[in-house]
């Protein structure tokens, strides 16, 4: 994803991957009470995918996987990715890099991958999610127009 400081997104092009959804302050659904949201994936027929960025565990992979208290993972955080397959492991990596005005991410890899990334450029920062958020078709555009 390329960001430029020309670039507008309105009302009308929201939701899209890639962007950060912040509930409602009045919103009383626990699942979602002051969660912010990183959307990964988005469409009105297919529904749409992300994470809550925002609820630490305070617990790290190597903590939470004894099979990688030796890995170079064995200290990436591990967070509360949202109420869907909350035994799910999900990693992530990205790199913001200021200097081109990009962001890349790499959203649901794998053990292996998450290494390589760290070998080849160790700027790259990790996180663990244990589950998801998600919507069915349709649904998070209906929740956005109610304020939710």
């Amino acid at each position: 994803m390329r960001i430029r400081g020309e670039d507008h997104h309105n009302q009308a092009n929201l939701p899209f991957p890639g962007s950060l959804l912040l509930a409602h302050p009045a919103m009383l659904d626990s699942s979602f009470k002051h969660s912010v949201v990183l959307l990964t994936s988005h469409s009105e027929d297919a529904g749409s995918l992300g994470v809550i960025v925002n609820r630490p565990l305070r617990q790290s992979l190597g903590e939470y996987d004894p099979a990688l208290k030796h890995s170079v993972l064995s200290r990436v955080p591990v967070y509360s990715g949202g109420p869907v397959a909350e035994e799910q492991l999900i990693l992530v990596a990205w790199k913001w890099s200021p200097v081109v005005g990009s962001f890349k991410l790499f959203f649901g890899i794998s053990v292996e991958k998450a290494e390589e990334i760290l070998a080849q450029d160790p700027a790259f920062k990790l996180r663990a999610f244990l589950g998801h958020a998600g919507w069915g078709d349709g649904q998070l555009d209906g929740e956005i127009e109610e304020g939710g």
